[in-house]
């Protein structure tokens, strides 16, 4: 697990909205930019793994055709992280990421993915 033991300057500005899981973060700014961080093993910063760890928030990379409107909401669980659509749209990146050609967040299908994670997750926004 990532931890510091004072407060650590992430450098970002205009953040909208900041969610947290087990052990990685997740920033939107009002720019509708997405930055992570944290441990990646599982997936869930929606980047490619390299390291283990991303110690510095990272813009999130989503191919032109993934995103059709702006983030309405950002939320992280232990090993994933969701981001909510304006349009509705869910985005999830987790394990399954992994086996994704970018390693980045997908749009689940409605009868699999999401009914097997509803029973994990509440998001209070």
């Amino acid at each position: 697990m990532l931890s510091y033991d004072t407060f650590v300057n992430t450098g970002l500005k205009n953040v909208k909205t900041i969610a947290c899981g087990l052990s990685h973060c997740l920033a939107l700014t009002h720019n509708n930019e997405l930055y992570s961080w944290g441990d990646k093993t599982k997936g869930q910063l929606g980047q490619s793994i390299k390291d283990s760890i991303q110690r510095e928030p990272f813009i999130v990379p989503f191919s032109d055709n993934l995103i059709r409107s702006k983030i309405k909401s950002i939320a992280a669980g232990a090993w994933h992280s969701l981001v909510l659509l304006d349009n509705g749209e869910i985005l999830v990146s987790d394990l399954k990421s992994l086996q994704k050609p970018l390693h980045g967040f997908y749009k689940p299908s409605v009868f699999g993915d999401i009914l097997l994670m509803m029973d994990r997750f509440i998001i209070v926004g």
